[in-house]
């Protein structure tokens, strides 16, 4: 994936590798009309396939560190108990404003 936007959030460089933009681009149709669009660098994206091809292991190990990333960052179980952290930092807020005259 490119490294824009909100994937490049969730990878780390031990179990991906980011391809750089050329730029982005609006999108002018459809649902999604209004938002950017990552623009692949092309040359960049060929040097990343080749460094796959050339370095046999290099699939491997980023897969297997994904999957460990996967598991230890972002089981079902820890999405929840961030997105309950976040949700009841809301309502404090929330009831905070509330009460204010």
């Amino acid at each position: 994936a490119t490294n824009w936007s909100g994937p490049h959030g969730f990878r780390t460089d031990a179990e991906s590798r980011r391809l750089p933009i050329a730029g982005v681009e609006e999108i002018t149709t459809g649902y999604w009309r209004g938002h950017k669009w990552a623009d692949p660098s092309i040359p960049a994206l060929r040097r990343l396939m080749r460094s796959l091809v050339t370095d046999k292991g290099l699939g491997e190990t980023l897969g297997k560190q994904a999957r460990l990333d996967m598991v230890n960052l972002w089981h079902p179980r820890l999405v929840a108990a961030m997105a309950m952290e976040r949700f009841c930092a809301i309502d404090k807020m929330l009831n905070e404003q509330q009460s204010k005259p």
